[in-house]
């Protein structure tokens, strides 16, 4: 029987694959900027919009969250019976372990209304979901108070390329036998998330015309269309 660790890790794999690629369109709006981060977005959507992978997508993410639980509530069994030494012994790495703990129950809470919002919202309202980009983000902010919205997708950005980066440096090392637990996490992967952070907040800040005015009056009436259907 497979293992919930190997389940967790071989689930949290597959679903990183279309996180990495949704990570980079969402990069391009800062490196490359906001018209060509659309055709980045569109071109990718040609792959994980196939329907063999959403539904490998779909049942990766149902997977990852079922053993996620198994594993939660297996450590606090274990936790009970833990001396005191042990637990000194794997205070190294502690912290990052946590704060990937914590994206994860942040992504968890958040993942099926970004998806509705993102996914099926726009299947079912527009005549051409493709039309759906990121123009519709700066227009949602426009009818939501103050800077939240910003807030809240630079918070997914943030936790999700956490989440991603430690997790995966986990699932490999579960899938070798191995285990990250007790461990430091590697500086370059340090970097890495650093940079991920970084990156997502200047992207959030270029929608929010922090830098530059953006034109979205083109999709006006698709944008009137969704906040019609939402009530805003």
């Amino acid at each position: 029987m497979v293992s919930s660790k190997s389940l967790n890790a071989v689930s949290g794999l597959l679903f990183g694959l279309f996180l990495v690629m949704h990570l980079l369109s969402h990069y391009a709006i800062t490196l490359a900027g906001y018209d060509e981060a659309n055709e980045i977005l569109q071109g990718l959507r040609k792959v994980y919009r196939n329907p063999i992978f959403e539904a490998v997508l779909f049942g990766s993410l149902i997977t990852h969250m079922y053993s996620n639980v198994c594993l939660y509530m297996s450590r606090n069994r274990i936790a009970s019976t833990v001396k005191e030494d042990d637990n000194k012994k794997k205070k190294v790495g502690t912290m990052e372990l946590n704060a990937h703990r914590i994206a994860g129950y942040f992504l968890s809470l958040s993942i099926f209304g970004h998806v509705t919002a993102t996914r099926l919202v726009p299947m079912f309202i527009l005549d051409d979901s493709s039309e759906y980009d990121y123009s519709f983000i700066i227009d949602a902010a426009n009818h939501l108070p103050g800077p939240f919205f910003f807030v809240y997708l630079a918070l997914l950005g943030i936790t999700g390329g956490w989440h991603l980066i430690y997790g995966s440096w986990s699932a490999i090392a579960t899938l070798r036998g191995g285990s990250i637990r007790g461990k430091s996490m590697p500086m370059v992967l340090k970097v890495a998330a650093m940079v991920n952070h970084l990156i997502i907040v200047l992207s959030i800040m270029v929608l929010g015309g922090v830098f530059y005015k953006i034109d979205v009056s083109s999709k006006s009436h698709l944008h009137s269309q969704v906040s019609s259907a939402l009530g805003l």
